[in-house]
């Protein structure tokens, strides 16, 4: 699955963030710079430290992929894109 992602074109960034924050909005909402938002909230280490590996290998992949990401044509974001 990484390998697909890490070759995925760059429009999914956006939405990768999104799902991330719909799996947390619950901590968003009651904790997230509020004064829950402290040290004694409830962590789960084993997750945090499973998702900052695939996290890593992640950018690793894309960081070395010999190719240059780049945007869908259709993209409203390609007319952002420079180097072409």
């Amino acid at each position: 699955m990484l390998n697909a992602l890490a070759t995925a074109q760059s429009d999914w960034v956006p939405i990768l963030s999104l799902i991330h924050i719909y799996m947390w909005r619950d901590w968003l909402r009651d904790r997230y710079h509020s004064t829950a938002d402290d040290l004694s909230q409830p962590v789960d280490l084993v997750a945090a430290a499973q998702f900052n590996s695939f996290f890593a290998d992640l950018v690793r992949e894309v960081a070395n992929d010999p190719a240059t990401p780049h945007y869908l044509e259709s993209s409203f974001f390609r007319r952002f894109e420079t180097g072409q």
